[in-house]
């Protein structure tokens, strides 16, 4: 008996479909964790680390052939204070390559860290396609070495910040060396300076989108 030539396709393009279905969740139970492979990445419960150099308590490397979200899932990340960094993408992870592919951090608090989000690759080398949205972030406003900042971009481009509100530290958005196109929407800033931009000659501007300021922006 001969199976018609349909049955086959359709059974390959079955076969397709579970190929191409997104991998469940890869659970992160421990500090610190540094992420490798694409796919999503979520929080077991409330994290804390106790570390409190130049070190990152979640590391994303930038060489990685496809997207990357870290979602806490409303938990917390709390960090040692002094120069402790919460998420670090790029440089802090061991990579100094442009990442080809989003990288997004989502859904949560990161508290006591000496910087929240860090992105950052090698010297003269950029970063893009990144996300942080709905985060609170609390900085150590006592570091001195990252300086009690929310979110670091260095050389970073066409990326955005969403939905975040952002308390004490000495700023609560550092793009520094701008390569340009980046947003900041619907964020908030409560008792710490807003945003400090420099920015390179490349023409693209920068975009502040209904942003809540208790003080005036850091030209």
């Amino acid at each position: 008996m001969r199976i018609p030539r349909l049955l086959f396709i359709a059974f390959g393009l079955f076969l397709d479909a579970l190929s191409t279905q997104a991998a469940p969740p890869a659970t992160i139970s421990s500090l610190p964790h540094t992420i490798t492979a694409s796919g999503t990445y979520i929080l077991a419960g409330n994290l804390s680390s106790s570390d409190s150099t130049n070190a990152a308590a979640i590391r994303i490397q930038t060489n990685i052939p496809g997207p990357v979200t870290v979602d806490l899932k409303g938990f917390t990340l709390t960090g040692g204070g002094g120069n402790s960094v919460g998420i670090g993408i790029g440089i802090l992870a061991g990579t100094t390559e442009s990442n080809s592919y989003p990288i997004t951090i989502q859904n949560g608090t990161l508290a006591n860290f000496g910087c929240g989000v860090w992105a950052q690759c090698g010297t003269g080398i950029g970063l893009s396609q990144v996300t942080v949205r709905n985060l609170s972030i609390d900085t150590n406003g006592q570091d001195a070495g990252n300086g009690g900042t929310g979110v670091l971009f260095r050389m970073v481009a066409s990326s955005t910040i969403r939905n975040c509100t952002f308390h004490a530290g000495s700023f609560g958005i550092e793009d520094v060396n701008s390569l340009g196109g980046n947003r900041y929407i619907n964020d908030r800033f409560v008792s710490t300076n807003p945003l400090f931009i420099t920015g390179q000659d490349d023409g693209v501007p920068t975009i502040l989108n209904n942003c809540q300021f208790d003080r005036p922006p850091t030209p």
